[in-house]
């Protein structure tokens, strides 16, 4: 393991890839974490995560090289690198990511330490770095992407399909050695690029993940409107290697936090040059919910259940997530609709009630609606309304 003694790193904002981050870093040095929640805070300072990761409380547990705090001084000053992994959602009426929480906290970093290397995860619109080295030019910036999955975060951050460096200072190298070394994949590419070149990399990447799901969900609709197998056929298209047989499963559209947001953002990004096809996406998954919804009004039935919101088996996040709006359009058509998540404690959502009564659930319910099938709705498949073909989470 390769340790820098005395080095310190701060992380500000635990939320997936700031908490999955900084501890894979502990495994080489000290880290402090920064959130402005104190919930948040407290559950990790007494070893317990808030987030539904397999991983992470293993990396969590007895940790004297994790230190948590709400305090963004105790965590910037003297440090050697600063991890940058807050929220930037699009803003619709500016047409991009929105930077003011970026901003706020550059702006404190400025006046407390101006000699550490600042490493940005947060996702970034292509320009945004450039634009943030200008305002912020006593700062040292990069951008760092990074490309993980809601529940196996832990797992991603340690075994990178590649790592990505936007910016050139001679302290990166440094840190891309810390990095390299605490990983599990020893053979990880690492690519030190510009930083616009990052940023395309990043909301490139995640279009045409974007665009994967949405070709085959029309494949699944077209299978489905003419009573054909579209396993068979999904099947079929994968055994040629350049399409393959994987992230090819059939689901009520994309959703989440990361494809919906980076797809328009993209969008916004590339409006000036030919862009017929990823400007397609976003309305392909705008198309998939409707005909979905249209689907399951077919059904001649008094209640509909909907079974969990979040978007995999893993997850407990639901952010943005598609089942939202079947639920959502099936209430505007009058249904009456009933949702089952134990990880949700209102006893209503979007107007529609909540229960995290299974049994409740089901004997209320005519038809239930999943985005993701799992073990617990197995015995009522006679009841379940799905389009999850190969039951992959």
């Amino acid at each position: 393991m390769y340790t820098i003694a005395n080095k310190k790193i701060c992380v500000v904002g635990l939320g997936y890839v700031g908490l999955s981050t900084a501890l894979l870093l502990t495994q080489s040095t000290l880290v402090y974490g920064i959130d402005k929640n104190p919930d948040i805070v407290n559950k990790l300072a007494n070893g317990k995560s808030h987030i539904k990761d397999n991983l992470i409380p293993q990396y969590l547990s007895n940790n004297n090289n994790f230190h948590v705090t709400t305090d963004l001084q105790i965590g910037v000053d003297n440090a050697d690198y600063i991890i940058l992994a807050v929220p930037t959602n699009f803003n619709v009426s500016i047409k991009k990511f929105d930077l003011d929480i970026i901003e706020d906290i550059l702006s404190e970093i400025r006046m407390l330490n101006t000699d550490a290397l600042i490493i940005i995860k947060s996702t970034l619109g292509i320009g945004d770095t450039e634009y943030l080295r200008k305002v912020y030019k006593d700062l040292k910036l990069i951008y760092s992407p990074e490309f993980l999955r809601e529940g196996k975060s832990m797992y991603d951050v340690l075994n990178p399909d590649r790592i990505i460096y936007g910016g050139d200072y001679k302290d990166l190298y440094e840190f891309s050695q810390i990095v390299c070394n605490c990983i599990t994949k020893q053979d990880t590419p690492v690519l030190f690029v510009d930083t616009k070149e990052a940023e395309a990399i990043k909301l490139f990447s995640n279009a045409y993940l974007a665009m994967r799901i949405a070709f085959f969900n029309e494949l699944d609709g077209f299978a489905e409107s003419n009573n054909l197998n579209t396993r068979k056929i999904i099947e079929g298209l994968g055994y040629d290697k350049r399409i393959g047989n994987y992230y090819n499963n059939p689901s009520f559209g994309y959703g989440g936090y990361c494809l919906p947001k980076d797809t328009i953002q993209l969008i916004e990004n590339i409006s000036n040059t030919p862009n017929k096809l990823i400007s397609s996406i976003h309305i392909s998954n705008i198309e998939r919910k409707k005909y979905v919804i249209q689907n399951i009004l077919k059904y001649k039935v008094d209640k509909i259940g909907i079974y969990k919101l979040s978007m995999k088996c893993d997850s407990d996040n639901f952010r943005n997530s598609a089942i939202i709006d079947i639920a959502k359009g099936l209430k505007e058509n009058n249904k009456k609709i009933i949702i089952f998540d134990s990880n949700i404690k209102e006893k209503e959502i979007f107007g529609i009630e909540v229960t995290d009564n299974f049994n409740e659930f089901t004997s209320k319910v005519d038809l239930i609606v999943t985005n993701r099938s799992d073990q617990e709705i197995d015995n009522i498949k006679n009841k379940i309304y799905t389009r999850d073909i190969f039951h992959t989470g």
